[in-house]
């Protein structure tokens, strides 16, 4: 009865630890997302939609720049004039269309883009089939 009791008290403190890790993991790789998105970011391209088009600054006649603080602030800029300013937030959240958990970033009341993130490039995807990615570099 002991032994059993000590056993159900161990698996029980395996588990809690275990969750708690888990949470700290997820804690940490959301911060380090945020700190490696704050700065400046000058946009690329843009592809994807029904018609596969593809846009960029030469095709467009324009330039874009997005801006995140790390105080949870965004601001986009189109040919140097504020497009959109507001709050991001990161989140973790599963994606329908890569299958499986990803981060998303939300940027003010807009559609959540899905977040790919390298120390110098930047990717944000739609959701969806045949959505749109819009990649940009660090400034």
């Amino acid at each position: 009865m002991i032994k059993q009791l000590m056993r159900s008290f161990l698996g029980g403190l395996v588990l809690t630890g275990s969750l708690f890790l888990t949470s700290c993991e997820s804690d940490e790789k959301q911060k380090n997302v945020e700190e490696r998105l704050v700065g400046t970011w000058i946009w690329v391209e843009t592809t994807g939609g029904a018609e596969n088009e593809i846009k960029d600054p030469d095709s467009s006649g324009r330039t874009m720049t997005l801006e995140f603080t790390s105080t949870g602030n965004y601001a986009l800029l189109t040919s140097d004039n504020l497009g959109n300013a507001g709050d991001y937030e990161i989140v973790s959240r599963n994606s329908k269309l890569l299958d499986r958990r990803v981060e998303f970033l939300l940027l003010g009341d807009n559609e959540p883009k899905i977040l790919m993130l390298d120390k110098d490039r930047m990717e944000l995807k739609e959701d969806q089939e045949n959505g749109i990615t819009t990649i940009y570099v660090r400034d």
